[in-house]
This record gives structure tokens, sequence and C-alpha cells, in this order.
């Protein structure tokens, strides 16, 4: 999901900077009333970039991001951009149109889709947050599962060392007693110890 909503937001981003050459160059061509063949070898680009982007968007984007973008798109002022394009589309002199008007209808556009990537990113941020609570969530859980394990561990080890050590300890003792002190060889080592422990007792 962070993959994909950053492949939209990515193409979203070149979308809108295609909208802001394109403000640029219709904005020269209202300006002189015409095209000449550099502008609109440029603005024929522009559309082709923009409907490839857009493309890519609509294909990767969540269905709430396209319906605020296409929300944004049916306003008055993305309408009225539009309808500009179209007459600029249709003729390639003699438009009619004020210049003015073009960018500053077209700068109301562009402020709407700014607010689309807000709204994108804002999504992907959420998402990312979300990855994240859930990765320490995570560890968290696997920073107690190994705390428990160790001290299972250390609890385990310290019964075998003191099932171990206690047999040898009483046996050195009474060893101790018959070799250091009266000589009471009547001492009786554990002989029910297990393993080798038993075993040494006994013999």
């Amino acid at each position: 999901e962070l993959v994909r909503g950053s492949v939209a937001y990515y193409a979203f981003l070149n979308y809108k900077e295609q909208a802001g050459k394109e403000r640029a160059t219709l904005n020269e061509v209202f300006g002189v009333d015409a095209f000449n063949d550099d502008t609109y070898r440029r603005f024929v680009g522009i559309m082709a970039a923009q409907a490839e982007y857009l493309a890519v968007f609509s294909k990767f984007a969540e269905p709430a991001d396209i319906s605020v973008l296409d929300g944004k798109m049916s306003s008055p002022e993305a309408l009225r951009a539009e309808q500009l394009k179209l007459t600029a589309i249709s003729a390639r002199s003699g438009f009619g149109v004020e210049a003015t008007e073009w960018f500053d209808v077209m700068t109301r556009k562009i402020d709407g889709m700014k607010e689309v990537e807000d709204h994108v990113a804002a999504r992907i941020m959420a998402v990312a947050d979300g990855l994240v609570s859930g990765a320490n969530r995570n560890l968290a859980l696997s920073v107690g599962a190994l705390a428990v394990l160790v001290a299972v561990t250390a609890a385990v080890g310290a019964v075998l060392f003191r099932s171990i050590t206690r047999p040898i300890g009483a046996a050195v003792s009474a060893l101790r007693n018959i070799a250091q002190g009266d000589g009471d060889l009547t001492e009786r080592l554990d002989e029910k110890a297990a393993g080798e422990i038993g075993e040494l007792s006994r013999y």
C-alpha cells in the first residue's frame, strides 16, 4: 500500500508540474493571441505528459484520492480553465481570451490540485505511521518474549546447577569429615543421587 501510494503521489506531482507548464505556455499564447510552431509543439507535449501521469495516478491511487481529484477538477475554475484550453486547441490564433483570465483560473485550478497533493501525502504518512507503530509493537513483543525466554533459561540453568553442585558439595563435606575430622568411617554419602554423583557416592 505504501509503494502504491508513493507511485501515485509521484505521478500526481508530475501531473501538477505539467499543469504549471500548461499555465505558462498558454499564458504566452493568449498574450500574443496565437500559437507559433514552438509553443504549439510544447503545448502538445505537455498535454501528452499530463495524460500519461494522470493515467499512472489513476491506476495506483486509492479510490478516495481519485474522488478528491475528480471533485477539484469539477470546480468552476477547473471547468473554466478546461473551456479556455479547448478554445486554444480549436484554433491556432484569434482566441479572444485574455491572458490574465487564463492565468487566474489556471492558478486557482492548480491551488485545488495542491489540496489533492496534500490529501494524498497525508494518507501516505498515515500508512507509514501505521507501519512504524506496527513495527514498534512487534519489536516490543519480541523483546518481551526474549526477556521471558532469558528468565526461563536462567531459572532452568539455576535448577540444573543446584542439582549438580548440591550432591557434590555434600560428598565433599562428608569426605572432608572422614579425612580431616575425627575419622568417622561410618559417615555415609548419599547413594540415591542421580548420575555420576550417585555412582561416586556408592563407591
